[in-house]
């Protein structure tokens, strides 16, 4: 109790309360990509009907859908580029480390 006569609070260690804003600050970027209302734009999709049918009788919001499945595909293609782009890169290290060891290896503790 404190001379006021309410509870003492404990504080936090420094070092939690550095990871919790880290924390939201690598949330805020794995999902600044996403739109936000004000910038969406109207597109058709062509769906199959039965596709259409079974996910308004499950309540799916199928803009969102089509959202989440197009952010993946660009996921994927992201990937497949990058890898396409630095598959030399990629190559080179792993021979280097082959012929050399791993860059500071003498000081690995495991």
């Amino acid at each position: 109790m404190t001379e006021a006569g309410w509870p003492k609070q404990e504080r936090e260690p420094r070092h939690l309360h550095r990871v919790k804003h880290l924390d939201i600050r690598i949330f805020m970027r794995m999902f600044s990509h996403m739109s936000s209302t004000t910038d969406r734009r109207p597109t058709n999709v062509s769906l199959p009907a039965s596709l259409v049918d079974e996910a308004k009788s499950l309540g799916i919001n199928l803009s969102r859908a089509c959202e989440t499945g197009v952010e993946a595909a660009l996921k994927a293609e992201r990937e497949r580029r990058w890898k396409a782009e630095n598959t030399d890169a990629i190559i080179a290290y792993n021979q280097w480390v082959e012929e050399h060891g791993l860059p500071l290896e003498e000081f690995r503790q495991f």
